[in-house]
C-alpha cells in the first residue's frame, strides 16, 4: 500500500512539474504594471533610503490615490508650511487689503498697523498709500499706537542667532522697508545704508574677520558693522534685519514724512476707519516663487486682523485648523506662517489635502502662475524642466529637510497632486533631487 501511494505521488509530480514551470516561466514574463514600476523606484531607492522618506501621489479628478508611502506619518516641512498660509489669506483677505487703520480726535490722527508689508518695500508698487494718506492730513499731528499687536518679533522655534540673517525678519504691526536696512557701496566704493536713519549707526568693524565682504547688526540693537572686504567691493549689498520696534518705526515715519510721528498707548473706540489697497498677486507670488518667509508671516498677521481686530500669529492658526482646515486627514502640527519653526509638523496626506482645496478653488491659470515651475520659475528654475513646464509647486528646505509639494502635468494632460517629504538625510541634496526627478519624469510620461 505504501509503495503504491509513493508510486502514484511520484507519478503526480512528474505530470505536473510541466504545468509549475510553465507557471512559473509566465509569472516571470508578466510585466509590471506603471503602479508597480512607480512603487519599486519609490520603495527600494537605493537614494530615499538615505533618510526618511514620505510620498503621496493623488487624482484629483477621481478622488483617486494612486500610491502613497509613510503618507500618514509626520514631517518637518520647512517652507511647505507656506502653503497653508497661502490657503489661509487667500480665503480671509480677498482682493483688498488694509494698508492701516486710524481715528480722528480732534487736531489729532491716531493710527495703527495691520501686519500689511507693503509700505515703502521696494520690490512692490502701492509701497506708499499710508504716506500719500497721512501727508494729506497735514493739519493733523500724526500718533503711532501698536496697541492691537499681541506677537513675538520671532516665531517660536525659530534660531535665535540667525537675527541677521535677511530670512529672518522680525513680525511687526507695520513693517516699513519690509523691515530690512540695505548695507550697499556705489561705483566709488562709497559704503552707505537705507533708511538713512541708520547713518550713524553704520560703522567698519575690524572684528569682522572674514575673507570675503559681510556685514552684520547687533543682536539686540541697531548698530551695524561692515568689513573691509565690503569696504572694498564696488556694488556691494546686503539686506540686514533692524529691529522693528516701535520707536525705530516712529523713527523712520518721520524721516520720510518731515514731522513728528509719536507713540501712544490707546485704546479706540468704535469709530474706526480703514485705510485699503488693492492686494497685488505680486505678493503671493513673493511668497510662494522665491519662498519670503517675511511676507508669509505678515499674511497671517494681516488675517488675524481682519478676523479678530488683533494681531496674533497662534489665534489665527488656531482658526484656520478649526474652520478652514477642519478636515484635513491629519491634526496639522502648525506653528508659524514661514516654515521657519521646525515644530511644525505634516504629512504627506495632509499637504496634498490642502493643494486639492487650492486646486478646486482657484482657477488652474492663476494657481500654477503663483507656484514656482519646474525649469522656469522660484526655487525650482533649475530643476524638474522640460520642453513644457509639468511641475508647479513649492519648496521646502532647511538642513537635513527637502520637501516638494504641488502639481504634476502628464503627458495625457491628466493633473495630479504629490506630496514628496524627506527628513533627516545626510546625502547631497542634489543627489536627493536627482531621484526625485526620475520619479517625477516617470509619472508625467506614464500617467
Amino acid at each position: 500500500m505504501h509503495l503504491l501511494k509513493a508510486k502514484i505521488t511520484k507519478y503526480l509530480l512528474f505530470a505536473c512539474l510541466p504545468f509549475f514551470l510553465w507557471q512559473c516561466n509566465t509569472t516571470k514574463k508578466l510585466p509590471l504594471s506603471k503602479t508597480q514600476q512607480l512603487a519599486q523606484m519609490v520603495h527600494e531607492s537605493t537614494v530615499f533610503t538615505k533618510g526618511f522618506t514620505g510620498f503621496l501621489l493623488y487624482d484629483p479628478v477621481n478622488s483617486d490615490t494612486l500610491l502613497a508611502q509613510q503618507a500618514d506619518k509626520y514631517f518637518t516641512p520647512a517652507s511647505n508650511t507656506k502653503v497653508f498660509t497661502f490657503f489661509t489669506a487667500l480665503k480671509v483677505l480677498g482682493d483688498q487689503l488694509p494698508a492701516a487703520h486710524y481715528q480722528l480726535q480732534g487736531d489729532s490722527l491716531i493710527f495703527w498697523g495691520t501686519g500689511n508689508p507693503l509700505l515703502l518695500h521696494p520690490e512692490f508698487e502701492q509701497s506708499d498709500t499710508l504716506l500719500h494718506f497721512l501727508r494729506k492730513h497735514k493739519d493733523k499731528q500724526l500718533f503711532f499706537s501698536t496697541h492691537n499687536y499681541q506677537d513675538d518679533r520671532f516665531g517660536s522655534g525659530w534660531m535665535w542667532d540667525d537675527y541677521s540673517g535677511g530670512y529672518q525678519t522680525e513680525k511687526s504691526s507695520l513693517p516699513v522697508y519690509g523691515n530690512l536696512a540695505t548695507i550697499h557701496t556705489d561705483s566709488n566704493r562709497t559704503i552707505s545704508i537705507e533708511p538713512a536713519c541708520f547713518g550713524g549707526q553704520l560703522r567698519l568693524s575690524a572684528n569682522l574677520t572674514r575673507a570675503y565682504p559681510r556685514s552684520t547688526r547687533a543682536e539686540m540693537s541697531n548698530d551695524f558693522v561692515y568689513n573691509q572686504q565690503a569696504h572694498q567691493k564696488a556694488g556691494y549689498k546686503r539686506r540686514v534685519p533692524f529691529r522693528a520696534s516701535p520707536d525705530v518705526i516712529c523713527r523712520i515715519l518721520q524721516m520720510e514724512l518731515h514731522r513728528p510721528v509719536e507713540l501712544i498707548d490707546w485704546q479706540p473706540d468704535t469709530n474706526t476707519m480703514t485705510i485699503m489697497q488693492a492686494l497685488p498677486d505680486t505678493l503671493y507670488r513673493k511668497l510662494m516663487l522665491p519662498s519670503n518667509n517675511f511676507v508669509a508671516e505678515q499674511l497671517l498677521l494681516m488675517a488675524s486682523d481682519r478676523l479678530f481686530d488683533t494681531l496674533n500669529t497662534r489665534k489665527v492658526i488656531a482658526y484656520a485648523k478649526n474652520t478652514l482646515l477642519k478636515n484635513a486627514p491629519d491634526e496639522l502640527q502648525w506653528i508659524d506662517a514661514s516654515g521657519l519653526s521646525r515644530y511644525n509638523k505634516f504629512t504627506p496626506r495632509t499637504m496634498v489635502y490642502v493643494f486639492e482645496q487650492l486646486y478646486r478653488a482657484v482657477p488652474e491659470e492663476r494657481l500654477f502662475s503663483l507656484l514656482a515651475t519646474g525649469g522656469v520659475s522660484g526655487t525650482i528654475r533649475r530643476w524638474y524642466g522640460g520642453e513644457e513646464p509639468y511641475i508647479f509647486a513649492k519648496t521646502g528646505t532647511v538642513r537635513h529637510v527637502h520637501c516638494l509639494s504641488g502639481f504634476i502635468k502628464t503627458d495625457r494632460g491628466r493633473v495630479l497632486i504629490f506630496s514628496f517629504m524627506h527628513n533627516n538625510f545626510t546625502i547631497p541634496i542634489a543627489r536627493l533631487k536627482e531621484e526625485m526627478e526620475q520619479v517625477l519624469k516617470f509619472i508625467k510620461k506614464e500617467y
